[in-house]
């Protein structure tokens, strides 16, 4: 597997007065664990296997971070 993807990674973004957070760790020997956070309050977390399914959410997350944990 390649070595990049078993790193911890995280992404920033500040709007108005909170600062959100995408944070990816390595979850076990299968997978990656996920979670946005706003300030220090988690509002979403997952767990992938398929690591396009984190860059989908990354993107997201860049895109639109407020409502990266709201279901449509």
């Amino acid at each position: 597997m390649d070595t990049e993807l078993n790193t911890p990674a995280a992404s920033t973004y500040t709007d108005d007065d909170h600062t959100y957070r995408f944070v990816v760790n390595p979850g076990g020997p299968y997978g990656w664990d996920v979670r946005v956070e706003r300030d220090a309050e988690v509002l979403w977390t997952t767990h992938y296997t398929d690591w396009h399914r984190v860059e989908r959410a990354r993107r997201i997350f860049g895109n639109r971070p407020t409502h990266v944990g709201t279901r449509h």
